[in-house]
């Protein structure tokens, strides 16, 4: 008979991140569909712009902007950064 063979170190690799991963996963498609709509808006505040909007209107929808990515990003990060800990102190326990 024989001995299974050993699994390679990419697969080692593999399995110990596999959870890990699968919990992020989710979050990372969310946080591009987000991602993509902020690049909409973008993209239609430089419309408006060149359509001729005024500059104090661009300016607002301009920091607005600034500030809704700035948002989304620290919320996803930090949402990864907490499910990772949670994670990785689950496996210890």
């Amino acid at each position: 008979m024989k001995t299974p063979p050993k699994p390679t170190f990419k697969q080692r690799l593999w399995s110990s991140l596999e959870p890990v991963v699968l919990i992020l996963l989710r979050d990372i498609i969310l946080f591009l569909i987000v991602l993509a709509a902020l690049i909409v808006g973008f993209v239609g505040v430089a419309g408006l712009k060149a359509l001729g909007m005024s500059p104090q209107r661009a300016e607002i929808l301009e920091t607005l902007h600034w500030y809704a990515y700035l948002i989304v990003a620290s919320i996803f990060l930090l949402d990864m950064v907490i499910k990772t800990i949670l994670e990785v102190a689950r496996k210890k326990s």
